[in-house]
This record gives C-alpha cells, structure tokens and sequence, in this order.
C-alpha cells in the first residue's frame, strides 16, 4: 500500500467519514490487532478493510478523488499520511501473548469468572446513606518533620486528618526553634488548617517553612495570620479551566510584609483579594512543557492598615505557539499592575527582583516566568506604583538521554531555555525606569529511586536599568518531587 506524507492541520473530532453516496462509511477498528481503516456498506451491511497498518490509522477523511487521509502513529506522534483505499484480503495481525495462550491451552477458556452484569450486586449492599465527609473524617498520619525559621532548624510534628474521599482535611504543625538563637516570642511557631473542596481556612503563629532552610527566599513570618481562601472551579475541561478565587486575611504582629520578605511592614494589615484565572496551554506528544496554548489571570488587592487603604490592580497574559523544531516554542509573558495609596507606604508598591528560586524548592522551576520575578536584581529590589513587563522565551528542544545512569538514578533530558524581559516602571519613588534582563536556564529532568521525579536547574541572567549593566545573578536549584 502506497502512503504519502502531508502537513496538515489537526483533523476534526469525529473518527468516521461518509463517501459522497450516503450509503459508504470509513472508520478505524482494532479487528487485527492494530487499528486499520474499515469500509462499512450501511444497506448491505458488509465491510472491508482498505489498509493495512503496521502501527495503526485514526480519523480517515475521504477526499474528492477518492483518496483517504488519515493520521498514523509514529515515533514522532500522528503524522498525516495519503493513500488509495484497496480492498485487503491478507491482513498480518499482531499477535498477542495472552491468545497464543489460550490456543495452546483451550481449557483456560473455562477459567473466565463471566460478565459482571450477570452479578446480583443489590444483596452485597449493607447501607444506604448520604456521604458525610465531615463524619467519617480521622487520624490519617503523626510524624515528625523539620521546618526552617530565620535560617534556623526547628524540630516539629505534624498531624493530618481527612475523610476516605479527601472532601475534607486538617493539617496540623508544631515547631520550636532553638531557644540560644531565637527571642522568647520567636521561638514557638504553630499553623492550622481546614480545607475542603473549595475553602481554605488557616490559623498561623511565626509561620515556618522547611524550603526557608536552603536558599535566599524565605516565606516564614513573625506575627499572626487568620486568612480564609475560596476558589470555585467554573470551567473544569482539561487542559481547559476557569477558576474564581477570594481571600481575606488578618496579620497581626509583622516585622515584613507578607509578599516581600525584605520591605518593613507595619505592625497590623487587613487584606483581601479577588479574581480569575484562566488556562488553556498543551503539548505535543513527547513534549515537557506546554508548546501552544493561552492563559490569563486578573486580580485586585486591598489592604488596609495604618488607618489607610492600599488598593491595587494587576494581571497577566501568557501566550504561546509551537516553533517548527520538535517539542520547542515560543512564548510572551505580559503583566501590568497599578497601585494606589500613600506613595511613601510600604503597602501602595510592587516588588520585583531575583530568580526566586531557593536551593532546594518545590514549587516551579521556571519562576523567571512569574510577575514578581525579574533576574539581575536583588529580592525586592525594585518597588514601583505602575508597571509593564514583558518577557520573551524561547524553550529549545530537549535533549533525550538512553542510558545515563542507573535504575535508581537516570537522568531522562535536558531542557534548555532562553529569556529575556524589559519593564517601563513608575518607581515608588516618584522615578521612571525602563529595566530588562537576559539570561538563559537548563533543567535537568531526573528520576530517584525508580518513581520520584526531580529537576536539578542551572540558570544565569544579567539585569539592566536604563540600559546600564547591573549585575550578573546565578541560578541552581533542585525541585524535589
């Protein structure tokens, strides 16, 4: 059977064609083994096959001339083939071991337990009742963990209960740091949490966090937080999703603000938010990264404190297509956000600055893609009342490796990316500064113990404000699992 390659676009969502007669249907089966193209007559009820596929066809389309296009599976994904359908009278079937079996041994035919629709499953039932996920909620796990404090160690338990579904969860977590490092009201650090499906209700004193412990990015705080989160999923049609999310938080008792680890904050804030965020990204087959795709997200903050409010407004665009080498792209990262209040006010800015990335961290990789970051420059380096940024990326193929290390420890690819940003800012300061950055990042995929996956990065970038170098920002980073 002769087949010609094409590029074509994606075919449409059905996996059968008519023929201009009304009366003549191609579609695929898995009759031999492997998914051939079947001609089906709807009055006389007789089909046959028309190829003969070592790998398989999807979705013919019959085209004016008769011929068929179909997609066939390949290393390199489905590829757009053509050919003329021909009766096949001799199709090679894929042999499977489990019917080799059954041919040797006809007695195991026997050995079949039947049809769970012949199963009476009404006496199997011992009670009907509505699922109450807060009743049927219990211990599920006590163990000790470490958590990180000002760069101190802080030994700690935590416990965690939840329902069999996991409708409902609380988390529960106990730390104390060494008393020879830490003031009386530094050494104590609690946190708790009530989530379901769409609430999320915490309770935090001296927050800690083990990732605090490696690197420059810290996320622990002095001081007390009550905070109350909802999110409600609107669209949910993977990778197609629509979310509604609010928050409401009260912080007692601050030495930092809660966003920027390196801005003194007053003592007492009262904080909410609102928005939507929106994705709609996806990959080719082999891919590691989204290669196509959109997403967006719109938000508004209020905070309140020192007898003053600070609203702000602030969002993105992410927007991508695929570029002609395999599994690589090219992608447009956009923000905007303007802030309002007393210019001086620590609360009525925005911080940029850094990779964002600790030594060891579990949060994603590529964070010079997020608002805040910007390589080049210090942690909160830079704090500005309106801005505009824009970050180009270019994610190059990656590299593939077969046999690099051990079933304990392989590494599976490497992949490279380059970047580079440009920010037109109105500084808190009353100043205007256009920055930018360059830099380029490798993220070594690997996989632990046969199953844990990790990503050991390495990354660089230089920073520039109005066109004068900086300074140059290094990058390594393991994400664990």
């Amino acid at each position: 059977m002769e087949v010609s390659r094409l590029a074509l676009p994606p075919a449409t969502p059905e996996g059968f064609t008519f023929a201009p007669d009304g009366r003549t249907l191609f579609g695929t089966s898995y009759y031999t083994g492997v998914s051939n193209v079947f001609r089906f007559d709807i009055a006389s009820g007789k089909y046959d096959a028309v190829s003969n596929a070592s790998t398989g066809f999807f979705r013919p389309m019959l085209q004016p001339d008769g011929s068929l296009i179909a997609y066939e599976y390949s290393g390199k994904g489905l590829q757009p083939v053509r050919f003329q359908p021909k009766v096949q009278n001799d199709l090679a079937t894929v042999e499977f071991l489990g019917t080799r079996v059954v041919n040797e041994r006809p007695e195991l035919k026997q050995w079949g337990v039947g049809s769970p629709s012949k199963i009476d499953l009404e006496p199997l039932i011992t009670a009907r009742s509505k699922y109450n996920s807060g009743r049927r909620m219990k211990l599920a796990g006590i163990y000790p963990i470490v958590e990180g404090y000002k760069k101190a160690v802080s030994p700690a338990y935590f416990i965690h209960f939840e329902d069999p579904l996991q409708f409902r969860q609380i988390n529960a977590s106990l730390s104390v740091s060494p008393f020879d490092k830490m003031a009386d009201k530094d050494r104590l650090h609690a946190k708790i949490q009530y989530k379901t499906l769409n609430w999320d209700l915490q309770y935090k004193h001296n927050a800690a966090d083990f990732y605090d412990l490696f690197g420059p990015v810290e996320r622990s705080r002095r001081g007390d937080v009550f905070s109350a989160a909802y999110n409600k999923t609107m669209i949910y049609d993977p990778p197609r999703q629509l979310d509604l999310f609010g928050s409401a938080a009260i912080y007692l008792g601050l030495e930092t603000l809660p966003s920027a680890q390196n801005i003194a904050s007053p003592k007492n804030i009262f904080s909410m938010e609102v928005g939507a965020k929106y994705t709609n990204t996806r990959k080719a087959l082999g891919g590691v990264d989204h290669e196509k795709g959109i997403a967006w997200r719109a938000l508004a903050d209020l905070d309140y404190a020192d007898s003053k409010a600070f609203p702000k407004l602030y969002g993105g665009v992410d927007y991508g297509v695929p570029l002609p080498l395999p599994n690589s792209s090219f992608w447009l990262y956009a923000h905007a956000g303007m802030a309002w209040g007393q210019r001086e006010h620590p609360l009525a800015a925005f911080y940029f600055g850094s990779f964002r990335n600790n030594y060891v961290d579990e949060r994603p990789e590529k964070r010079y893609r997020e608002m805040e970051s910007f390589p080049g420059f210090e942690i909160d380096e830079i704090a500005v009342r309106r801005f505009a940024k824009l970050t180009g990326e270019v994610n190059l193929p990656p590299i593939r490796f077969a046999e690099v290390g051990t079933p304990l420890f392989y590494l599976s690819h490497v992949r490279p990316a380059l970047f580079a940003g440009i920010m037109a800012a109105d500084n808190q300061d009353g100043s205007h500064h256009r920055y930018a950055d360059i830099g380029g990042q490798l993220d070594l995929n690997f996989t632990v113990a046969l199953r844990l996956p990790m990503v050991l990065s390495v990354g660089v970038a230089g920073g520039f404000d109005g066109g004068h170098y900086r300074k140059t920002e290094w990058l390594a980073s393991l994400k664990i699992m």
